[in-house]
Formats: structure tokens, C-alpha cells, sequence
């Protein structure tokens, strides 16, 4: 939801990134790579514990989550068949089976 609801400015960042110079594209990178990395973090905590399942490993569970999240502005519209809260049910659910034992 957070996304779709800054969908113009999650488009400009993703597409002018590069732009960044050099200290700032670092830090933006480190913070995302700290955030991820934490994200992947849970889910093996979760996958270890029994509570998720091991089908399908953490890197690539997280991996393809964010993905769909970050692509969210080359197909979302705002006009189209979904609403912003369906995306995200749909994006959690497809998350959640990837996780569910």
C-alpha cells in the first residue's frame, strides 16, 4: 500500500537512482541492503522455527517479493481493475504462500 500510494515518487527514484552520486547511491544501497537483509532475516528465523516453510529458499522468497513491490509503478494504474488494497492482499498472500508449511 505504501507504494501504490507513493507511486510517482517510488517511480522517480527507481528509474533516477543512478543519478545519485557516488556517497549518497552508497548509502542509499546500504540502508536497502540492511533493510532486506533483515526482511530475509525473519523469514529464516520463521523457516528455521518451523513456523514457515524451507520449500523455497529465504533469499529467494525475499528476493521475488521485493521485486513485485519495487515494479509495482511499470503496471500498476491507479484507473485499473484492482484498488491499491487489493494489490497489496493479493502481493501479501502470494508472500505468505510462498511461506506457509
Amino acid at each position: 500500500m505504501t507504494t501504490i500510494d507513493n507511486l510517482d515518487d517510488a517511480m522517480i527514484f527507481w528509474r533516477s537512482m543512478h543519478h545519485l552520486g557516488p556517497e549518497k547511491n552508497k548509502q542509499v544501497r546500504s540502508e536497502r541492503r540492511r533493510y532486506h537483509e533483515r526482511f530475509r532475516a525473519l523469514v529464516e528465523e520463521g523457516q528455521e522455527s518451523g513456523i514457515f516453510s524451507k520449500a523455497t529458499p529465504a533469499d529467494l522468497v525475499v528476493d521475488y517479493h521485493f521485486g513485485s513491490v519495487h515494479h509495482l509503478s511499470t503496471w500498476y494504474r491507479p484507473d485499473g481493475p484492482m484498488s491499491p488494497q487489493q494489490v497489496a492482499d493479493h502481493l501479501a498472500d502470494l508472500l505468505m504462500r510462498a511461506l506457509r508449511p
